[in-house]
């Protein structure tokens, strides 16, 4: 019953985001249309007197263009999570959830599909968006370089490894370690946002009325509640290690990929304790409108 869960959550929650996907798609095609055009690489490669005007418009366009673009992403990006929170509230806790409640499974099972298919789908659009801002950027300043793809590629491999090697002989570290910080914050994250999420609309079940209002708070105050921790952590692990750094200034840069580790390790156990929490408010206090 819970493969069938899962299939039933993976369908229906991605008709939304396969939808948001393809918007994002279309939009990131005509974008990469545009720039590789003879118009732009003209407006791009004027030099002349005559055409400072066309240049100038040209820029303040694509700056704008850029601007709205990113806008269009995150807002996106938001809307999905309203989405997949006012789906997770109906589903489980208004008129709905009376038929989601009939289903022959444990609640542990619900919770578990729905938060394991929406954090799927949330990593899902973390990728797609990322490949097409990745793709639209790099058309973007090949173009404006003059240069091709394949070698704007090869001198950031180059630089990248330059980099690489020069603050790991200074300071010890290297970017390869940010670097696997950011991507495991990305994929666990996408899952610790969703239970933590859901575990907030849950919290509201405490409250006799505006349930759905009282869910938005508790998830206010979880942010505010995590943000406190986690500086509370970064302090500790900053007063650790001050007499190595008040010796070697450079040594406090390394401390970035800690402090993201220890956001992230926070995001965890709230997001463990908020799903657990879930579970045992389905089982013993739904209190459905």
């Amino acid at each position: 019953m819970l493969g069938k869960l899962f299939k039933h959550e993976f369908r229906n929650v991605g008709r939304v985001g396969g939808m948001l996907i393809a918007i994002s798609g279309v939009v990131t095609l005509l974008g990469v249309i545009y720039l590789i055009s003879p118009l732009f690489r003209t407006i791009v490669h004027a030099t002349d007197d005559t055409n400072w005007m066309l240049g100038l418009v040209s820029a303040l366009m694509g700056l704008l263009g850029l601007v709205g673009y990113t806008g269009m992403l995150l807002g996106m990006g938001v809307g999905f999570m309203i989405y997949l929170a006012v789906r997770f509230y109906r589903s489980m806790y208004s008129d709905q959830g009376y038929l989601t409640q009939t289903l022959p499974v444990k609640a542990s099972d619900l919770i578990i599909a729905k938060v394991v298919t929406a954090g799927t789908w949330m990593l899902i659009m973390t990728i797609a968006m990322t490949i097409f801002v990745s793709i639209l950027a790099g058309i973007g300043f090949s173009v404006v370089m003059d240069v091709s793809i394949w070698d704007m590629l090869k001198t950031i491999k180059q630089s990248y490894q330059t980099i690489n090697e020069y603050l790991n002989g200074l300071i010890g570290t290297a970017l390869t370690r940010t670097g696997y910080t950011i991507i495991v914050n990305g994929i666990g994250g996408s899952f610790t946002t969703v239970a933590i999420l859901f575990g907030a609309i849950s919290l509201g079940q405490y409250s006799w009325k505006n349930k759905g209002m009282m869910g938005v708070i508790a998830y206010l105050a979880v942010r505010v509640l995590m943000s406190v921790v986690n500086g509370i952590f970064n302090a500790a692990v900053m007063v650790v290690n001050q007499s190595r750094i008040m010796e070697d200034p450079s040594y406090a840069m390394t401390m970035t990929s800690t402090q993201n580790l220890v956001k992230f390790a926070v995001s965890v156990v709230f997001a463990i304790v908020l799903f657990f929490w879930s579970i045992h408010i389905v089982k013993n206090r739904l209190n459905m409108e």
